[in-house]
């Protein structure tokens, strides 16, 4: 049920060889059936889906001088709503300007660009043939009593790192659901490690009870939870700091534990740790990477901390304590190919 939003332009456009490089890494990223719109050999897919700007127009404005991310913003538009072009423009831009480019590491609005809303995105790992386990993602979009009219949304399939391999477009009317697939044959071999997070972006302020849920299937079984977004107001974001707190049980069998978490907000979460405390009375800590805006990580808790992965049960915080993420803990029996989730 794949529809990536590669559409048609209204008018062919020339590309320059940084566009004609750019357009070549999408398409490498594969295609799945006759049911997707496919650009043909003279078309430009989108790099900015929320505004609909093509490359061209993002390579036309770096040709008159643009120089920064706000300079593309302003001229184009582009990476006004969702954010989820800004690693792509940045490789336009770094490719242009070589070591002259200087990023950002925090995506803003700038002066200049009025009247947009940003969207509170929603976010869910994807583990598609993750270390090599039979295991796929099933992400169901329910919308059981919202507008007479269909909601449109756009998932966006991120690579860890934040880089968006796949845009999907789809509706869901109200009483009806909407079901994407990604499959360890397909959006494993665009993720690497067979790991990444899909980002929901509604096109609608009123969705009534849409609620999205993903679902981790093997062999043996299906685990579910729901969606994770941030707070709705980042300005009040050290008002509502506090820790994430997991318990971590110990059964018969080994199991592994992994910590996946994405950074909501547009400043970079950096300086973050995890903290154990065992049932013993032990505590360790790990280092947290730096994570900028659309960013996660998938920490694997059972191989960073000694007393945990010698069976012991306990719990693992988030420290400092910070508001600005969507988490989840996977746990895996890898004997009897057995998933459980459980979301902050």
């Amino acid at each position: 049920m794949f529809v990536p939003s590669v559409s048609r332009a209204r008018e062919s456009r020339s590309a320059s060889p940084v566009t004609q490089s750019l357009i070549s890494r999408v398409r490498q990223l594969g295609r799945r059936d006759g049911a997707e719109r496919a650009a043909d050999a003279t078309q430009a897919p989108y790099v900015c889906h929320c505004k609909h700007i093509h490359y061209a127009d993002v390579d036309k404005a770096i040709r008159k001088g643009a120089r920064s991310m706000a300079d593309i913003q302003r001229a184009t538009t582009a990476c006004t709503r969702c954010f989820g072009c800004r690693f792509e423009l940045e490789r336009m831009l770094q490719d242009a300007y070589g070591d002259a480019y200087h990023r950002q590491s925090t995506i803003t609005l700038p002066d200049g660009v009025r009247g947009t809303r940003l969207p509170r995105s929603m976010y869910m790992p994807v583990l598609a043939g993750f270390r090599g386990y039979d295991v796929d993602t099933r992400v169901i979009v329910f919308n059981w009593e919202g507008p007479a009219h269909p909601i449109g949304f756009r998932a966006d399939l991120l690579t860890l790192d934040g880089t968006r391999v796949q845009a999907i477009e789809h509706s869901v009317a109200s009483g009806s659901s909407a079901i994407l697939d990604f499959r360890g044959d397909d959006a494993g071999s665009r993720l690497p490690g067979g790991v990444g997070v899909v980002k929901l972006i509604l096109e609608t302020e009123e969705v009534g009870s849409l609620r999205p849920y993903f679902h981790l299937l093997t062999p043996t079984c299906i685990s579910s939870t729901h969606e994770k977004k941030g707070p709705a107001d980042p300005a009040k974001l050290k008002e509502r700091n506090y820790h994430w707190i997991f318990p971590i049980g110990r059964g018969r069998r080994n199991d592994e534990a992994y910590f996946f978490y994405t950074n909501t907000q547009a400043v970079p979460m950096e300086g973050q740790r995890l903290v154990w405390q065992s049932t013993g009375g032990a505590v360790e800590s790990t280092e947290l990477p730096t994570l900028e805006f659309s960013q996660s990580a998938c920490i694997p808790l059972h191989e960073r901390f000694e007393t945990l992965n010698a069976g012991e049960g306990g719990a693992v915080r988030l420290d400092p304590p910070l508001h600005a993420v969507a988490g989840f803990m996977l746990r895996h029996e890898p004997e009897a190919q057995l998933w459980r989730v459980q979301h902050l």
